[in-house]
């Protein structure tokens, strides 16, 4: 798609950054949240998020009640990997299960 194209090129700051400012103006567009849900898990570049970027992406997608099942899936599996919970701090822990339970996941893993 045309966003997918235009997103190629976003590293992971540029991807929670985006993600927060249409959250933060409460300004949904489906099929560009899709399109950053689908540049976060192209192979190579969720591994490069920091703690706060993921914490931000999702708070993102939670406010704007966007519900993108493999995204979340890919996220909880990268939070779940040895370390990477280590590193969060106390409001990325706490950002990113308020967006995963605003947005009704469930990982028994979690």
């Amino acid at each position: 798609t045309v966003q997918e194209a235009a997103l190629l090129d976003f590293k992971s700051h540029e991807i929670a950054n985006t993600a927060w400012a249409f959250a933060t103006l409460g300004t949904c567009y489906p099929d560009f949240m899709a399109a950053l849900a689908s540049r976060t898990m192209q192979e190579g570049v969720l591994v490069d998020f920091k703690p706060h970027e993921i914490a931000n992406t999702v708070w993102a997608f939670a406010t704007l009640n966007v519900y993108h099942s493999d995204l979340m899936a890919s996220i909880a599996e990268r939070v779940l990997q040895e370390g990477v919970l280590a590193v969060f701090r106390s409001q990325d822990v706490a950002n990113t299960v308020w967006a995963f339970a605003r947005l009704g996941v469930h990982d028994p893993k979690l």
